[in-house]
């Protein structure tokens, strides 16, 4: 028997759930931005779990909530390839960081992280 096949299966471990930073994201300002697909619309933002391959996401797993943006509806879908828009740059990721640069400086100001 190899080595392999005695080992147990990995266990995934569970996304880090914060609900203050879920709640405070309903109606705030979509931190994405991305122009030409932002509706700045605050009452569809919703906070968006990064897609990024470090961010403890997988098969049936979100990825951790301090490691989430907020994100209007049309950003959200933009990032997530939902979108029409064909991300043919490879910009999603690029926005994504910028955004969660400007998002943890929003929670700290807000008090939500110390």
């Amino acid at each position: 028997m190899s080595q392999l096949a005695s080992k147990p299966p990995t266990q995934k471990n569970p996304s880090v759930r914060m609900p203050k930073l879920r709640a405070a994201a309903r109606g705030a300002e979509c931190m994405m931005q991305v122009p030409g697909v932002c509706n700045h619309d605050t009452t569809t933002t919703v906070l968006a779990h990064s897609n990024e391959g470090d961010a403890g996401r997988g098969t049936g797993y979100k990825g951790h909530d301090w490691l989430g943006v907020n994100m209007c509806s049309d950003c959200h879908d933009f990032y997530d390839g939902r979108s029409l828009i064909h991300d043919a740059q490879g910009i999603r990721s690029m926005y994504f960081d910028e955004a969660w640069r400007l998002q943890v400086r929003w929670w700290l100001e807000q008090g939500l992280l110390s």
